[in-house]
């Protein structure tokens, strides 16, 4: 029986909307029987398999009518008590049953290998989802778009991470979670690193990057000097000065270090009367 377990995935806000994970409601009785049987077949340690076995018997028990929105409530009531093999056994019953994952369970898979830095699974999982998806004719949630993009920042795939930051392109105004913004600016970093800043750069144009998404941009490439991507980080925010904050304002002006730059930057924001302190 794998050690790691699930983080709490409600301990994070919703990403649906401006948070990152799922909200969780009050279990119903239906739901509490089914994480209390969870919570045995993990104590207990049971495989995958027989864990799965053991969930269709529990969900014939329960008279479930809708078994996926029952297997969700139970990986959101279980919380910090799920384990990889639990997750496994949730795919496994899922095929048993000929069911395709939604958006809710299939975010609530991906945070539990997510957290657990199991990527090979992960990486299983989100074809699965994505596969899902397509099959129903829905659209990949933004929040399951950004795990996507911070796992393959965290293996180092430039590639990767690039496609699934152009997957985001027109999302960043209702994904603007803490969880969310971390990834952007884990991104920037890595763009850095593998000297890709100008093909992210390239990306971002498209991006449609906006409120913090955008100031978290313009602070790391302000950030990262030289002068050079200071302008790229400057063009970026054209016409947006207005809501630029003060952080990434002053990012720009100490990354460029001139006096004429830092001059230009400051009447700018004093004639758009948008000057802090």
């Amino acid at each position: 029986m794998r050690k790691k377990t699930i983080l709490d995935p409600l301990s994070q806000a919703s990403d649906t909307a401006t948070s990152s994970g799922p909200m969780r409601n009050a279990a119903s009785p239906r739901s509490a029987s089914l994480i209390r049987a969870a919570e045995k077949m993990v104590n207990a340690g049971l495989s995958p398999a027989d864990m799965a076995s053991e969930m269709l018997v529990q969900l014939a028990v329960i008279k479930s009518t809708n078994e996926i929105a029952s297997l969700a409530g139970m990986l959101e009531g279980i919380g910090r008590g799920a384990s990889a093999d639990l997750l496994s056994s949730v795919r496994i019953t899922l095929r048993q049953r000929g069911l395709l994952c939604d958006a809710r369970l299939g975010e609530l898979l991906l945070r539990g290998y997510f957290a657990m830095g199991l990527n090979t699974e992960f990486h299983q999982c989100l074809a699965e989802v994505e596969t899902a998806a397509r099959d129903n004719d829905t659209a990949v949630s933004p929040c399951i778009k950004v795990l996507a993009m911070k796992a393959a920042v965290r293996t180092l795939d430039m590639d990767q991470a690039l496609g699934r930051f152009r997957g985001l392109s027109g999302s960043w105004e209702q994904t603007q979670s803490p969880f969310a913004i971390r990834g952007l600016q884990q991104l920037v970093r890595l763009a850095f690193q593998k000297n890709a800043l100008p093909r992210f750069l390239n990306e971002c144009s498209e991006a449609s990057l906006a409120g913090e998404a955008l100031n978290t941009v313009v602070v790391e490439l302000a950030h990262t000097g030289p002068a050079s991507i200071c302008r790229e980080a400057e063009a970026l925010a054209k016409g947006c000065f207005k809501i630029l904050s003060s952080a990434a304002i002053a990012a720009l002006v100490s990354g460029y270090g001139t006096l004429e730059d830092a001059e230009r930057i400051f009447k700018t924001v004093v004639e758009l009367k948008t000057l802090s302190p």
